[in-house]
């Protein structure tokens, strides 16, 4: 039975080992998608003409609500003059606009509504566009995971990795003034700091190991010395 264990153990060492060094061997990069639909000219258009279709709904709901207000207005001014008939056709007519002003709500704002359908339909070319980029940034460069951290919050990545700007470029939007934050972001990084100055260290210590072999004397050999006269 002892036997069974210490071989189960190694086997789950073996496995954990493995593992690990996949991931050390997995290139790992990461994007914002939010940034880049932000400056996605098509996405822009795309946005803006969402935002045309929903102020006309919302001035539709306005309109309706202004009705419901104002009959609400009469039906309490009125109250005690109507007779019973009057009134309960006013409050069945109050009712119904309530409804009817809900369910255009509804149907345009609520769960796989209008509003839901639209923004799928619209926006389904342009995600399949910016889907394309990265898969070729990360073909290019040799990524073999790439994380979208404006779905997915990362607790630390390191800017070195970000491959927002390489996408962006991919789909010809300007990143000028992106690429310098990047580089900045890379620059001041501890991580990357660190790095650079243990990547210093040991240029200046095979420096140091060169000069120390070319000032060592050389030493003679017996056949350079010279031989005694008598």
């Amino acid at each position: 039975m002892n036997r069974f264990f210490r071989l189960a153990g190694i086997l789950c060492t073996l496995c954990v080992l493995a593992a690990t060094s996949a991931l050390a061997q997995t290139r790992v990069g990461y994007v914002a998608s939010l940034v880049i639909r932000e400056r996605f000219p098509e996405a822009q258009q795309v946005s803006q003409r969402i935002e045309t279709v929903v102020g006309e709904w919302k001035k539709n709901l306005e309109e309706r609500q202004a009705v419901i207000d104002n009959l609400q207005v009469e039906i309490q001014k009125n109250r005690l003059i109507w007779g019973d008939e009057e009134r309960r056709q006013k409050e069945e007519q109050l009712q119904k606009l309530k409804n009817d002003r809900e369910e255009f709500a509804r149907m345009r704002f609520g769960p796989d509504g209008e509003f839901d359908k639209l923004v799928s339909e619209l926006y389904r070319p342009i995600e399949a566009k910016i889907f394309a980029a990265i898969q070729d940034v990360a073909n290019s460069d040799g990524y073999d995971i790439i994380w979208d951290k404006s779905t997915q919050p990362l607790v630390y990545v390191n800017p070195r990795y970000d491959i927002t700007i390489k996408v962006m470029e991919r789909l010809g939007i300007p990143v000028d003034d992106l690429r310098a934050q990047q580089e900045e972001a890379v620059k001041n990084d501890p991580r990357n700091q660190e790095k650079e100055s243990s990547s210093t260290s040991k240029r200046r210590s095979r420096s140091r190991s060169r000069d120390t072999d070319k000032e060592q004397p050389k030493e003679q050999s017996p056949t350079d010395q010279e031989i005694p006269r008598e």
